[in-house]
């Protein structure tokens, strides 16, 4: 008996220690059961955290990272990747009319979705989207018309605000336009054409009797700018913008002779009497000016007058409160003007250029500055007279200080046979 006590003793104390550790073991299973429930709530609420922040990239991989650790994963958090992942597909860098509609297409999806506070900055996102973009097309649609009424009235403005059009809008396509602004130069040119047909005839006569002297017919050798020097220009006003530039030079027997003839751009409201001239008028000033130096980004052709090959440290003044109005001058400002021409920053325009000296000795407080003749770039001048770079480049290489060359503008060759 002592023997059997002793045995069911043993086995009650072996049974006693198997359900103590099966106990242990499902209390620690259980641990780890609310530990990791636990850790996928923390990573759960991390998600939804990343999303307020505007973190998406960083929400979606966090949602991908638990689907691949845990099966089962709560089907809105999925949804929330499949917004996420739609929204960052809309790309807002290129075509903006695709990303309107792209935008559209996503709010009209998950609009529901877009209305949970989990998505409460996405949500402001794609309202303050929406009418950026609908701003950006209002702004399109009204450059646009400034273009098409300019074409059919100022066409001087067209090109440059076809130029601004391109580089603030690159992404839009104004062919239409442009072909328009093609078509309305080409008819210009046609009705400018036509109508020199019927001034050439005057203009022969004025060639003709060029050489002419007192008492015999007008032209330029009947000017008393003539008797003093060797070599003129002249440039008379076409009209708007447009003019031409004539050189003259006399020969070893007296006799005025034409050495070019082309092609000329004045300031975009045209020309002006001097008189009337002050700065930032736009207007090309009438007169006679000696012609003494020259300046140009390229270096010298070989100009007859002193020449200038620009480094950069060269402005010209055109602040009427400064004392150096109408004047080069040479390094940073430091308060000596308020408003300058930094000379280099006008690439072709001043690959060469002429300084006509316009306002110059004396300098007269806002009757205009910096007028110029420079190179041609196919659209209106701020009051300077500008010619094709090959042109004038010949002009300062023809040009003579001995001969004492001087340059006349008016507004036509009467006025300026009769006047100077």
């Amino acid at each position: 008996m002592k023997g059997i006590r002793g045995f069911y003793s043993n086995n009650k104390a072996i049974i006693i220690i198997a359900i103590s550790i099966l106990i242990s073991i499902i209390c620690f299973a259980s641990y780890k059961n609310i530990k990791a429930k636990n850790n996928y709530n923390e990573r759960l609420v991390e998600v939804e955290s990343l999303i307020q922040e505007g973190e998406y990239t960083k929400a979606i991989e966090k949602i991908k990272e638990i689907n691949e650790s845990i099966k089962g994963l709560d089907r809105k958090y999925l949804m929330y990747q499949e917004v996420l992942e739609n929204y960052l597909l809309i790309n807002f860098d290129k075509d903006k009319f695709q990303a309107k509609e792209e935008l559209n297409d996503f709010y009209e999806k998950y609009e529901e979705e877009l209305k949970k506070p989990v998505f409460h900055r996405l949500y402001n996102e794609v309202v303050k989207q929406t009418e950026e973009l609908e701003s950006y097309f209002r702004e399109v649609i009204e450059a646009k018309k400034v273009i098409e009424d300019n074409i059919s009235g100022d066409i001087d403005k067209v090109k440059v605000l076809i130029d601004e059009f391109k580089s603030k809008y690159p992404l839009e396509d104004i062919t239409e336009l442009e072909s328009k602004y093609k078509e309305r130069v080409e008819y210009i040119e046609k009705e400018k054409e036509e109508k020199s047909v019927v001034e050439e005839i005057d203009y022969e006569k004025d060639i003709n009797n060029s050489g002419a002297t007192e008492g015999s017919g007008k032209g330029i050798g009947s000017t008393l700018a003539a008797q003093n020097s060797s070599q003129i220009i002249t440039v008379v006003s076409n009209g708007g913008s447009y003019g031409e530039l004539v050189m003259w030079e006399k020969d070893g027997s007296d006799n005025w002779i034409e050495v070019d003839r082309v092609a000329a751009r004045l300031g975009q409201n045209g020309m002006k009497y001097a008189s009337e001239v002050y700065e930032m008028d736009k207007c090309t000033p009438t007169g006679i000016y000696t012609v003494t130096e020259a300046f140009g980004i390229n270096g010298n052709p070989g100009s007859g007058v002193p020449y200038r090959e620009l480094d950069g440290s060269e402005y010209w003044v055109d602040d009427v409160d400064s004392e150096y109005y109408n004047t080069m001058q040479f390094g940073e400002p430091n308060g000596r003007w308020a408003s300058a021409e930094k000379l280099t920053d006008f690439g072709g325009y001043y690959n060469y250029a002429l300084v006509i000296d316009y306002n110059r000795w004396p300098v007269i407080s806002g009757k205009s500055s910096a007028i110029f003749l420079h190179c041609d770039m196919g659209i209106y001048t701020y009051g300077c007279v500008a010619i094709p770079q090959n042109n004038l480049v010949n002009l300062l290489t023809w040009l003579n200080p001995s001969n004492n060359p001087v340059i006349i503008l008016d507004f036509t060759y009467e006025d300026i046979y009769t006047n100077y």
